[in-house]
């Protein structure tokens, strides 16, 4: 962390899952025309089980104990729903942080999963999405394979989730804690390979 930087990480709406700040943090900018809290972009906040009842919106979903990072939303993409994949957007910057709801900003086939999607964010705008921890994630409709607890789970190129057998994939994106549900939601707890993009 540069010496100007704050470790402090701004919940501009104090719920993490109603975030969506037309600027980072959804403060001013500053004389230079960039956003006064311009180093909170791709910071990651950890948040204990103590602290997360007081930190969602329950009208929207549920959030559980884990790591969230502040993202920026792909200008131009459809609107997400909660519980799909976000995926790293395809020949951005490294340092923007910018997801997609498109497979790896529609580069390729196979996904590159940066965490998941806590509310439906305007395109263009900053908000969080979970990236470690127990989270609620949407299922295709038709399971590949058969549902059980402790399935390996795995991101679909359209933002679903799905069982899959085995567990050594580039699209594994954890195991299932509750057991999965074709064409609804469910638990599973992340993989922690998740929060190396940081």
């Amino acid at each position: 962390m540069s010496a100007w930087e704050s470790p402090i990480i701004i919940v501009s709406t104090g719920l993490l899952n109603t975030v969506n700040d037309s600027v980072i943090a959804g403060a001013g900018t500053g004389a230079s025309g960039s956003s006064k809290f311009g180093g909170q972009l791709g910071k990651i906040l950890w948040v204990s089980s103590g602290q997360i009842s007081q930190m969602y919106s329950s009208t929207i979903g549920t959030l559980y104990a884990g790591a969230y990072q502040y993202v920026k939303f792909k200008l131009g993409d459809s609107a997400p729903v909660v519980g799909q994949a976000a995926y790293w957007s395809s020949g951005s910057a490294i340092t923007d942080f910018t997801v997609s709801t498109a497979s790896n900003g529609g580069a390729t086939s196979t996904p590159m999963m940066a965490g998941v999607f806590l509310s439906a964010p305007t395109a263009g705008n900053y908000c969080f999405i979970q990236i470690a921890g127990l989270v609620v994630v949407k299922y295709k409709s038709g399971l590949t394979v058969s549902a059980a607890t402790g399935a390996a789970v795995i991101s679909n190129a359209d933002g679903t989730f799905d069982t899959n057998a085995g567990t050594n994939v580039p699209n594994f994106a954890g195991t299932a804690w509750t057991l999965p549900v074709s064409n609804s939601t469910a638990i599973i707890q992340l993989a922690s390979d998740l929060i190396s993009r940081a």
